[in-house]
């Protein structure tokens, strides 16, 4: 029956494309966005909208130029990216109703470029929601986070946030939740919220197992990893006791906003190795490195809601975890990981999980990462979209 559901859905629906308005770039950091767009379109097209661009941010474009009007790039047979042109600042309070604007104009065009008549959008980035305004047929907001409460991380006003994801969770016609503690505050607030956990890209962080370690690593082994962006919803006191106990890598962007002193004394140590951001397609010659994998994050209200995708992401490339108590991770109970949420305890586990994992728990981690693809979480969404749609 559950098969049933979700493979009906579209066609009950009459959904001839899925239009899906990302927080992140097609071709950035891999984020959810990427994960549900790729799976999607193995069912159906798929238009995938990057961020707006402005005209004065040349490092948006994909080729390094100015974006003075909106791109239409296909990625494949399926799914076709729109790069929306934006004006200067607009994110600013006074110009972010232009940008909505816009953008709206911008996927109504590139819709009716596709020929499709029936839509399905996918709205993730509360603050630039074009729900209700581009046509379409079924609508889902997609809460990755609770933006809100990480207003301070995003650089952004507080209230127009909160503003904006209860007019975004009002307007949609379902509202999903990448973990329990994010949909039962939604349901406090009289909101339709279904949860759904982020999935992994599972096949491709499986050949992350035989790849050739990076020459550029130059830590002995054992070695903890933190692999993603690197900013303040990390906690640094327990990085640092982790490095006191054995080397730690960290791979990915630095993204401090509010104090960078603390993460630049961190690489300063002798057993940490900061070898910045790298491409997906070159992470597997740094997952060959790490002996176990951390998520490391503050129990702040922004994180505690939120659902890391490094969690899954090292499961599926066969690396145990330590993490601290996030509701997500409490929630999927993953084996293999172990939760930990004081400097000393947590650089105890790691030390620990280091010595890797026996055949039974590698077993128990291969049947568990499987029934975590993305491909199996648009299941789940649709079966979600098809109970709102009959009730």
């Amino acid at each position: 029956m559950p098969e049933e559901s979700a493979g009906g859905a579209l066609e009950a629906l009459g959904i001839d494309l899925v239009v899906i308005v990302s927080g992140s770039r097609y071709h950035g950091v891999r984020r959810s966005g990427r994960g549900i767009a790729d799976a999607m379109a193995q069912r159906v097209p798929v238009l995938f909208v990057d961020p707006p661009a402005s005209a004065l941010t040349a490092s948006n474009a994909d080729d390094g130029g100015r974006m003075w009007r909106p791109r239409l790039v296909a990625e494949n047979d399926m799914l076709t990216r729109l790069q929306p042109a934006a004006p200067p600042g607009k994110d600013r309070r006074g110009v972010q109703s232009l940008t909505r604007t816009l953008l709206a104009r911008q996927i109504r065009g590139a819709v009716g470029a596709s020929g499709a008549t029936r839509t399905l959008l996918i709205q993730q980035s509360a603050h630039r929601s074009v729900l209700g305004r581009t046509g379409e047929h079924a609508s889902i907001y997609h809460a990755t986070d609770d933006l809100a409460a990480g207003s301070d991380l995003l650089g952004v006003d507080r209230d127009a946030l909160a503003e904006a994801q209860m007019r975004a969770a009002r307007t949609a016609d379902l509202t999903l939740a990448v973990s329990p503690l994010l949909a039962e505050r939604w349901s406090r607030l009289g909101v339709r919220a279904q949860y759904l956990p982020n999935g992994v890209d599972v096949e491709a962080f499986r050949t992350h197992r035989e790849a050739t370690p990076a020459h550029d690593v130059e830590l002995r082994r054992p070695i903890a990893g933190v692999v993603g962006t690197l900013s303040e919803r990390l906690d640094l006191d327990i990085l640092s006791a982790v490095a006191q106990r054995m080397n730690l890598l960290l791979v990915g962007p630095e993204s401090f906003r509010i104090d960078r002193s603390g993460f630049s004394d961190l690489v300063a140590s002798d057993s940490v190795q900061w070898v910045g951001g790298r491409a997906f397609e070159d992470l597997p010659a740094y997952y060959a490195h790490i002996d176990v994998g951390l998520v490391p994050y503050t129990l702040s209200d922004f994180n505690r809601a939120s659902f890391p995708l490094k969690t899954l992401e090292y499961l599926a490339a066969s690396k145990p975890v330590v993490a601290t108590p996030l509701d997500s991770v409490l929630a999927l109970d993953p084996p293999a990981t172990v939760v930990a949420d004081t400097p000393e305890a947590f650089a105890a586990a790691a030390v620990d999980a280091a010595q890797g994992m026996d055949e039974a728990t590698a077993t128990s981690v291969e049947h568990f990462i499987d029934a975590q693809s993305w491909d199996r979480r648009v299941d789940d969404l649709l079966i979600h979209l098809a109970e709102v749609a009959h009730a």
